[in-house]
């Protein structure tokens, strides 16, 4: 796992007794590469892109893109580093279905559509909501300095940024998907693909679910088909009504003494009605996350990138899955560690470690603290206490926001002929 700040890169590689068809006696997956907030002053996302392409050769056979956020996915779009992925050139390119170039806009699924929400307009939402945030982004970028300093602002404009697309990033998997080495998952399809690319292995694609397996995908939207229209009039107009406000005390505007605290409340009020939703933003876009449960030998690891609980819901509606997701060995903690990421119902599947034993789990969080996502007041901080402290009952954590600064990547490793559990690889 490697150090990127409040963001994800992580590589997972298997090395082979004998050598494999191509001559290599390895094989490298990548998920993700992108952050929004650099873990110390000086750090460049070359450095990482620059270690990948030294623990691999040179080759990735494997790279899964979770879904499109800046933090996920701006290491594909950088200036410095866009080239160095290209040159490893990825044999099968991993995104959620909902990335197909050419899938029918009607479709509820990746073959012919049905009644019922079609992926126009799921991307007519997409759409709208990136131009909502570029335009609270705008917006924000106008205030002044001290008014951007404090931290229902900073939080607004974390969330708000992430959303807007890095359009280069988007651009480049695109183009790194032609002459079909892309692979657009959902659950229960994909797997063959991914298990030709890393021999041996089995992987079970368990999200995220098409609009048709799992209409609740959608459910930020409520009842209405037209919900980000309205949301939509409701951001312009709490725009221009908390300017009106912030106009008004600074030019000292016909608003009686007595009026200032209603103002000052009025102004926290719409800017919480913004963050809400800017949220429901942030947490569609984290739905349409790829879920990986990947079996090796003695071993389950699971990798969920961002998905919350409408993505989750479905894959822990299955009991056959339940089954296996208990025996999970290694856990990439989803969503830097929020508390919206990873489901009561899947943590309870996981005993916690009696008193005085080794935990038999791993658990891996790239994080950064007080980065302006959520606060401990309104118990949304990232990461969040409570649920950290509960997967260290059950799971030794490794965390990059407790790395050394200077320390680029944290090592795991396991043998998958035993049944001891991953341990940390000593910094070279």
């Amino acid at each position: 796992m490697y150090q990127v700040g409040f963001g994800d890169c992580l590589l997972l590689s298997f090395e082979y007794a004998t050598l494999l068809p191509d001559g290599s006696s390895k094989r490298h997956i990548l998920f993700d590469c992108g952050s929004t907030h650099k873990p110390w002053a000086g750090f460049e996302m070359d450095q990482v892109t620059d270690l990948i392409k030294k623990h691999t050769g040179g080759q990735l056979d494997v790279l899964v893109s979770t879904h499109r956020h800046r933090d996920h996915v701006s290491g594909f779009g950088g200036s410095d580093t866009d080239d160095a992925f290209a040159a490893m050139a990825p044999r099968v390119v991993v995104q959620a279905w909902t990335e197909h170039p050419d899938i029918d806009k009607d479709a509820i699924e990746p073959t012919f559509g049905a009644p019922g929400v079609t992926v126009a307009q799921l991307r007519a939402d997409v759409q709208t909501m990136e131009q909502l945030a570029e335009r609270v982004v705008s917006w924000l970028d106008a205030l002044p300095a001290d008014e951007q300093a404090q931290r229902r602002y900073r939080m607004l404009y974390d969330l708000a940024a992430d959303q807007i697309p890095n359009k280069a990033a988007v651009d480049n998997l695109k183009k790194w998907s032609e002459d079909g080495k892309g692979l657009y998952v959902h659950f229960g399809n994909g797997h063959d693909r991914l298990q030709e690319a890393v021999p041996g292995v089995t992987f079970d694609v368990i999200g995220p679910p098409t609009l048709k397996q799992h209409p609740e995908l959608r459910s930020y939207a409520g009842a209405s088909d037209e919900y980000w229209i309205a949301a939509s009039k409701e951001v312009l107009a709490t725009l221009d009504s908390v300017s009106t406000a912030k106009q008004s005390k600074r030019t000292g505007a016909k608003i009686p003494i007595t009026a200032l605290p209603i103002v000052e409340r009025l102004r926290d009020s719409n800017a919480e009605s913004l963050l809400n939703i800017v949220r429901r933003m942030d947490n569609f876009l984290n739905n349409t996350s790829v879920i990986l449960l990947i079996k090796a030998g003695t071993k389950r690891l699971l990798f969920g990138g961002d998905a919350q609980v409408e993505n989750w819901g479905f894959a822990l509606g299955k009991p056959a899955l339940v089954a296996e997701l208990k025996k999970v060995d290694l856990y990439k903690v989803g969503h830097h560690g929020s508390r919206n990421a990873t489901p009561r119902s899947l943590m309870e599947l996981w005993p916690k470690t009696p008193s005085g034993a080794e935990p038999r789990m791993a658990g891996l969080m790239s994080t950064r603290l007080h980065t302006g996502h959520g606060d401990e007041e309104n118990e949304t901080e990232v990461p969040r206490g409570p649920l950290v402290d509960a997967l260290k009952e059950r799971a030794t954590v490794y965390s990059t926001h407790e790395m050394p600064e200077g320390q680029l990547w944290l090592e795991l490793e396991a043998d998958l002929a035993a049944s001891t559990p991953f341990t940390l690889v000593p910094p070279a």
